[in-house]
């Protein structure tokens, strides 16, 4: 995450630490709102960054009737040329690597519809990253206003983390076939939906889009996008397929 002032200085490094309580009591998953929704991204650096400009503010859960406060605690100042590297994705053209896990890959799903925009959600895989509710894996907050438009992960089936999420990510030692399924909703009649990633040349080469509401799958290897309708709909659903990756085809891969 980047922190800038009112003059345009650069600031990194951030975390986020409970004031009182046992540790780990607050979420670091940080919520910008996006204007039509919210976008997230955390304090480690492993997913998305973003960037918090002066005046702008941003959401952390903490238990509901908890005495802890939080604490966000600003780094030095970025290294040259991090802002305009990292603070607007949707120019950005690099998928970078975690570099603590050399065979780590992400994927940026970006959605825009009519006058919205939700800029980035994010599926992977990583070391330390399970198939369940992992560290990366970032809950994101429900729209509390209309109009929105928003992209999310939804896992229901995570007990005291269920909910929708911006970031979902898998093990990387994971070689089978993965899946991903991911929803698009709005409060508002919509017609047009397009939806844009930004992702590693052979990960897309091994990869589908299913779009389940139409049933049509879509060969990602030469395309970063998708354009398609809503229907009349509220919520459309689709699906991110990793194809299963035998051992000949996970050398390939990493190379």
């Amino acid at each position: 995450m980047l922190v800038l002032d009112s003059f345009g200085n650069c600031y990194g490094s951030p975390s986020i630490s409970a004031t009182a309580g046992p540790a780990g009591v607050i979420d670091n998953t940080i919520n910008l709102y996006t204007g039509a929704g919210y976008t997230v991204c955390d304090d480690t650096g492993t997913n998305p960054p973003c960037t918090i400009s002066a005046g702008e503010g941003f959401w952390v859960r903490v238990p509901a009737n908890s005495e802890t406060n939080a604490r966000l605690r600003i780094g030095g100042a970025c290294e040259s040329g991090s802002t305009a590297a990292m603070a607007d994705m949707s120019n950005s053209s690099v998928v970078e690597k975690d570099p603590a896990s050399a065979d780590a890959w992400a994927v940026y799903l970006k959605i825009n519809a009519g006058p919205y925009v939700d800029p980035v959600s994010t599926l992977g895989q990583r070391a330390g990253a399970s198939i369940d509710y992992d560290r990366f894996d970032l809950r994101e907050l429900p729209p509390d206003r209309a109009p929105y438009m928003t992209m999310v992960f939804p896992h229901p089936d995570w007990g005291d983390r269920a909910g929708d999420y911006g970031a979902d990510y898998h093990s990387v030692d994971d070689i089978r076939r993965n899946e991903w399924h991911f929803v698009v909703k709005t409060s508002q009649e919509l017609s047009d939906l397009k939806l844009s990633w930004q992702a590693p040349e052979h990960i897309l080469k091994f990869s589908q889009l299913m779009d389940e509401d139409t049933g049509e799958t879509i060969k990602l290897k030469k395309l970063q996008s998708y354009s398609t309708e809503w229907y009349g709909l509220k919520e459309r659903h689709f699906k991110w397929v990793l194809k299963k990756l035998d051992s000949k085809t996970s050398v390939r891969m990493k190379e």
